[in-house]
Order: structure tokens, then sequence, then C-alpha cells
């Protein structure tokens, strides 16, 4: 890998055999595609399955033109500076925070969620079902309890539900099968007040339920028989195994949350009254947590977007604290439990970082060419730009806008040239000192 001198080991592109193509040169050392693949997967923790030719490709591109720039910082000793150590640290832990869910998942949640007998049993009861449905889409409330009432009082005077079901039924699934909805389960996805009226305890073969009401209208149903499946097949059941694993892991996940809250209360300062005068308050705090980030009431409000902050300030509070205070308290919990020294997350790190060191020291030139070419631009330079280049500065009506009302227009268009020829010479020159080229 390259350590002090390239990213990749110099002995393993000199011994192994190279395989693919050639994507390009880094320090003088040919780079071919499936060896980058490889140490990808190897060393980076990237999924090979994702891996396809355009991203080998991209991230070849990528990693490359970083990487130039990474070592012409390195040998300034800009990554040295307090504040862009103080920025590499903020990344570090971004890109931590970004993987830890994960990590906390397959070690503290993961191990706990164990499905038992008991969390089966709901789905081993069967229902087969029939209903008849009096909707309130086209008719007042009072008409659609009146007509369903009139044809429950004929169902107990022994009226046949199947010809019932044909007649005044307005479910078009069901209707013209006598209202059958066939045999159900609790994993069935009806209504929340249908599914609370079949599957409960009381219910059994024969009861005429009803009427329910539903967003749908009026329902009259009817268990017409029952039967129990074995738990042990629901168990190979894989999308009922899913489901159920998925609910109780939520569950598990909000209690382990707010174990968390609990936790580390003492190291957070959080001050959610002041949501309440956010123009006031802009400037000030809303949170602090110890030894990590703090945030300022305007800042929280443009990462989270506007809001009713009077009618819903318990909803923002509790989005602050899913969205901006949760993720640190996982990371608290990570670091003490030492997860973020995972050897996976190290290899994200290890790869992220070489590429943000390359894009900070670019942002930095980007940055200080823009301010001499600011600077150093004169007024004599500008007006002949805009006489080369009328062209560019009409109105809607296609018609030559005049020098000083688009001055500063055609100065930042100046300066924007200016620098990305600044920026693609320096680049030029970087790929040649360091001996790299991209070849495709």
């Amino acid at each position: 890998m390259f350590k002090k001198i390239t990213f990749f080991s110099i002995l393993f592109f000199t011994f192994s055999c190279s395989k693919g193509k050639l994507l390009g040169t880094i320090e003088g050392n040919k780079i071919y595609s499936q060896n980058f693949k490889n140490e990808l997967v190897k060393e980076y923790a990237f999924n090979a399955d994702k891996l396809d030719e355009g991203a080998i490709n991209s991230i070849f591109r990528e990693y490359a033109t970083n990487y130039v720039f990474m070592k012409e910082g390195e040998a300034i000793n800009f990554f040295e500076k307090p504040e862009i150590k103080e920025s590499i640290e903020k990344k570090k832990n971004s890109i931590i925070k970004m993987h830890i869910g994960k990590m906390l998942w397959e070690k503290d949640i993961a191990p706990n969620i164990n499905l038992t007998d008991k969390d089966y049993e709901p789905y081993s009861k069967k229902f087969k079902l029939r209903h008849i449905l009096v909707t309130t889409e086209s008719r007042r409330r009072d008409e659609a309890i009146k007509i369903i009432n009139e044809v429950m009082n004929k169902l107990k005077a022994g009226e046949s539900f199947d010809e019932l079901a044909r007649k005044y039924s307005e479910d078009p699934g069901s209707k013209d099968k006598g209202g059958d909805l066939g045999w159900n389960d609790a994993s069935t996805p009806f209504v929340v007040e249908f599914h609370k009226a079949v599957f409960n305890d009381s219910v059994k073969k024969g009861d005429l339920i009803g009427p329910v009401e539903t967003g749908y209208g009026f329902h009259i149903i009817l268990i017409e028989d029952q039967k129990l499946e074995d738990i042990n097949s629901l168990k190979n059941n894989k999308s009922l195994k899913d489901k159920l694993t998925k609910s109780k892991a939520a569950d598990y996940a909000k209690n382990y949350m707010e174990m968390l809250r609990e936790k580390y209360k003492n190291n957070i300062e959080f001050y959610p009254e002041r949501l309440k005068e956010p123009e006031k308050y802009k400037n000030e705090y809303l949170y602090r947590i110890k030894n990590g980030p703090e945030i300022k009431v305007g800042d929280a409000i443009n990462i989270l977007g506007n809001f009713n902050y009077q009618k819903d300030i318990e909803k923002l509070k509790e989005n602050i604290k899913r969205e901006l205070i949760d993720p640190e308290l996982r990371l608290m919990e990570a670091k003490e439990k030492g997860y973020h020294n995972d050897e996976t997350i190290q290899k994200y790190i290890k790869f992220d970082i070489m590429l943000f060191k390359g894009q900070i020291y670019r942002e930095y030139l980007r940055n200080k060419y823009l301010e001499e070419e600011k600077n150093n631009i004169k007024d004599e330079d500008i007006k002949n730009f805009y006489e080369q280049n009328k062209e560019r500065y009409k109105d809607k009506k296609n018609n030559y806008i005049k020098f000083d009302n688009v001055k500063e227009w055609v100065k930042d268009d100046i300066v924007f040239n200016r620098v990305a020829s600044k920026m693609a010479n320096t680049t030029a020159e970087l790929f040649r000192k360091y001996k790299t080229e991209i070849n495709i």
C-alpha cells in the first residue's frame, strides 16, 4: 500500500501479475484495474459487487487527482496547521458516525433480537373472512349507518351472507365473491380498525362483527372459519421472520437510544426553549456536547429547515435530538467501547481521509488564486474582456447590455477563467512532479 511513498505498495505492483486494463500511473507505477479493485476491497473495505468498470474508473480518477494534491500538501506541512488538523479530526468523526450505526447494530442490538414462540403466536391463528362494506364516499355518514344496520338485521334474521354481500357490498374486490376475503392472519395488511376488530383473543369461528367503521366506511365481518398453523412452519416463513425481526429491532433500537440519552445526559447542554424565539437567539448555543460539537440556534434551523416554531416546538426538539444529538451519543458509546478502532472502520477512514486531504489542499489553492486574481484585476482588463466577448452580455431582447451595468459580471467571468486556468496548470504540474497519469 502507499505508506509514506504511495497509496499502494510499490512491491505489490512490481511483483504481482498485472490484471485488467491500464488505469494510469502513480509515482511511476502502472496501476491496472483488477489490481486496483483487489486493493480497494482488501485494504479499504469496498464492496466488490459494486465495483464495476465504471465505478473503478471513477474512483481511480478521483484518487489520482486528490493524491497529488495530498502529496504536495504533505510536502509543505499544510496538514500540520492547527485549524487543518481540527478539520481532519472532524472529518474522521464524520466518517465514523456514517458507519458506526451498522457496527452498533451488529454488536449491541442484533445479538439481542431473538424471536420466540410467543412472537409467532399471533400469526398462527388463521381466519377465513367475509365482509360487507357500505362506503361513506358518496353518501352521508348517517345514511351509511342506516344501510349497514339494515344489512346486519337481515343477517341476524338468517339471510345469506353471500347473497347480501353481492347485493349491498361496495368493495369491488370481494363483492362478486360474496364478500370472500380468503384466509388471513395478523400479517395481513388490513386497515387498523379492521385489523383490531378481527385479530384479538375473543374472536372465534361463526362470529359476526360490526358495524366496524374505517376510512372506507362501515363493515360487517363474518369469521367463516378458523385454524391454527404450526409455529415451527411459521419459523420457516422468511417474510414473516424478517417482519418480526424488524419490528422487534425497532423497539429495541428505540430503547437503546433512550438508554444512551440517559447515560450521557450530563455530557449535553441543550436549550430547546431558545427555539421559541429563533431570531433572538440565533447566535446563542442550542446545544453543546462535552468533547464534541456545539451548534447555534440559527445553524440548527438552517440544517433542519423551517418550522412553525410555536406550533411544532416539541416536534422540532425531537428532530434535533434524533438528527443532530443522537449521532453524537452513538459516537460517544462507540468510542467508549472501542468500536471506532474496528478494522473495517479504520479502512474507511484511511481511504476517505486521503481524499479529504487532497480536496482541502486543492480548495485552499483555489481560494488563494481567487483572492490573487480579485486583487490583481485591472479596469482595463475588464473593459477589454467585455469588448472581446460582448455576445455573452445581452438582455432577454438580445440587446447588448451597457458595460457599466455588467462590469461586476464581467469581472467575475475573468476571475473564474483565470482561476480555472491556474488550477489546471497546477494540477498538470503536480501530475508531472509526482509521476502520475490517468489513462482512462
